[in-house]
């Protein structure tokens, strides 16, 4: 009896659910970040209650259900924070950082770890994941710190596109994998299938945005557009699914051609639609923690201490060079990359695709073990990043400076109270996203 209640499915996913949100109740005291206990849930589960069965046989359906589902949807979030108005006012600062904190962050990770394990395909997925951030979870402690200033908003702008290009790279990564992993490397079917997961998706996506676009702006109701438009994407996500191209890639441009439109009809939506993308985010993390076992710690996992080092050089290395060339302010130099440290929900969602790439190749142990190395990774790098975005916004003298702008409202008439309003708003935007969409 006890076996047929753990093969009821719908029984098992609500389990999950229910044990993941009261985990993250029991520990938000601790103030442990949602991810994490997301990812502890799942890893208390798999190894008490399920230590005796396959939990890729009982939860298999519904982690492939939930990985296309979460993917789509966190893409379409990284989307709706490209805003290009952003990069116009400062192309060149964004472009140098973006470019030196990337390519140091792959170099560092990819070579350090070959020189000590000789995996060149483990050194260059990890590479291309180590680029990806947090950037909910490190907004959210901007916001408890009351931040304003240079500093703040130059983090804000490269966590805006720093997925974007992280989310790219992977992607190439993968695709590259797929061509090699089975012979040798040809550049024409490199290409090929480049077009084949990139281009593609760009252009279903660009395609699916703008009609989308077109239909909201021409209705009124707050509910029926968050109903189309969550509609819409899943849609978008099977037609990537069937087409075989890549799924974040699409309903990230859908939300970019979205948040990017002169309409404004879909700003009224953004808090509904990440409500309702709540459940399926948190079932994906809690199934994600599920795929980590005991053994997974024995012997001590040095993989993941070793990638947590170096991405955290790399990220303050490259931030600090990029900085360097594009920014004259010492406190932007010194502190950008501590802004840059926290890694989770985008990282776990490229990490589940290219598990998938290799464990299909037939290199299961790799892929479990990159797996593996990124969960156990989150945890410190989700703590390094609070800590390291605290350390900078306060050796920079920007905490608490929303506090002297709500003073400054009483002697500064109906225009400033008008923008402490609509900062506040903001900010509580913000703080919903964190607690849903864990980076």
């Amino acid at each position: 009896m006890e076996f047929d209640l753990f093969e009821n499915s719908i029984l098992m996913l609500g389990l999950f659910l229910t044990l993941g949100y009261l985990l993250s109740l029991l520990l938000k005291k601790a103030k442990i970040p949602h991810i994490i206990t997301f990812l502890l849930s799942g890893f208390l589960i798999a190894n008490t209650l399920l230590r005796d069965h396959d939990t890729a046989i009982l939860l298999g359906e519904w982690y492939h259900i939930s990985e296309n589902l979460a993917l789509g949807l966190i893409g379409f979030k990284i989307g709706t924070e490209l805003k290009f108005s952003m990069l116009k006012k400062n192309p060149k600062f964004i472009i140098v950082v973006l470019f030196a904190e990337v390519t140091m962050t792959f170099a560092v990770i990819t070579g350090i770890i070959y020189l000590i394990w000789g995996d060149l395909l483990m050194a260059i997925i990890l590479g291309g994941l180590g680029t990806a951030t947090a950037p909910a979870a490190t907004v959210e402690v901007l916001r408890k710190l009351k931040a304003k200033g240079p500093l703040t908003q130059r983090i804000q702008w490269i966590l805006a596109f720093d997925d974007f290009v992280a989310v790219t790279i992977v992607e190439m990564i993968l695709v590259y994998v797929t061509v090699t992993i089975g012979g040798t490397f040809n550049a024409l079917t490199f290409f090929q299938d480049l077009f084949s997961e990139l281009g593609v998706s760009i252009i279903l996506g660009f395609a699916i945005g703008n009609a989308l676009d077109m239909i909201v702006e021409r209705m009124h109701d707050d509910i029926e557009m968050m109903e189309l438009t969550i509609g819409v994407v899943v849609a978008a996500i099977g037609v990537a699914i069937l087409l075989h191209t890549s799924v974040i890639v699409t309903t990230m441009m859908i939300g970019a051609v979205a948040t990017n439109k002169s309409g404004h009809n879909y700003e009224r939506v953004q808090d509904l639609l990440t409500y309702i993308m709540s459940p399926v985010i948190m079932i994906f993390f809690v199934l994600v923690g599920s795929k980590i076992s005991l053994s997974d710690f024995n012997p001590f996992p040095w993989l993941a201490l070793v990638y947590l080092l170096t991405r955290t050089l790399g990220k303050l290395g490259g931030s600090f060079i990029g900085t360097k060339v594009a920014c004259k302010t010492p406190a932007i130099q010194k502190n950008l990359g501590f802004g840059l440290l926290a890694q989770g929900g985008v990282a776990l969602g490229l990490v589940a695709i290219a598990a998938d790439i290799l464990a299909e190749a037939g290199h299961i142990e790799l892929a479990q073990l990159i797996l593996s190395t990124l969960i156990i990774s989150t945890i410190g790098s989700e703590a390094l990043g609070a800590v390291g975005t605290t350390f900078a916004v306060k050796r920079a003298g920007e905490d608490n400076k929303l506090d002297e702008i709500e003073r400054e409202t009483h002697v500064g008439g109906e225009d400033s109270t008008e923008l402490f309003s609509h900062e506040s708003r903001l900010r509580s935007r913000s703080c919903v996203l964190f607690r849903i969409i864990p980076g």
